[in-house]
């Protein structure tokens, strides 16, 4: 079976691979002739793809088309353009409001605060940074946000004056390699 299945090598596939005999192919009630004769993946995962999410999570989606410079590996030659159709992207502001519905956003931290550390055998203490909400332009902004005047009319909104901590990453980052691990 791993012969036929390349992506075996990877440590997800291969993870992927051992979920699949043990708790589909070795399952008590698998049934290999639930499968059609003309089964085909590709087709499937086409289906699949339409199906409409109940959760509503990718209503908030956009479609775009972007174009971006892809470099050479020969300075001397300039970038190529590459034009990237169906982009799928959400607004920033959506991720936010979905964020702060979430039944844990209570829980979010929203206090800044400046962290210190003194050195063991020694009086010397330094500023230490550990979060976003360690910062001093996360600080300077709550600051700020909580002297700003609110609309007179308002008198109704109890909520807190937040900032909303947003630290943007690609999953797909890759800083070094050990060995198999990876950092």
């Amino acid at each position: 079976m791993t012969n036929n299945f390349p992506a075996a090598k990877k440590d997800a596939a291969t993870a992927g691979l051992t979920q699949l005999v043990r708790e589909v192919i070795k399952a008590e009630d698998f049934n290999p002739d639930d499968f059609s004769d003309n089964f085909n993946a590709q087709a499937e995962n086409r289906r699949l793809n339409r199906l409409k999410d109940p959760s509503g999570f990718f209503d908030n989606f956009k479609e775009a088309s972007v174009t971006i410079d892809v470099p050479s590996s020969d300075k001397t030659i300039p970038p190529q353009l590459l034009d990237v159709p169906s982009l799928m992207y959400r607004d920033i502001l959506s991720v936010i409001k979905t964020a702060f519905q979430e039944h844990l956003a209570d829980k979010f931290h929203f206090s800044p605060y400046k962290l210190y550390h003194q050195l063991p055998g020694s009086r010397k203490v330094v500023r230490a940074y550990s979060e976003l909400y360690n910062s001093d332009a996360f600080i300077e902004e709550h600051d700020r946000v909580q002297c700003a005047l609110l609309d007179s009319q308002d008198t109704s909104c109890k909520l807190k004056r937040v900032v909303p901590g947003i630290m943007t990453w690609s999953d797909g980052t890759h800083l070094a390699n050990f060995g198999t691990a990876k950092l």
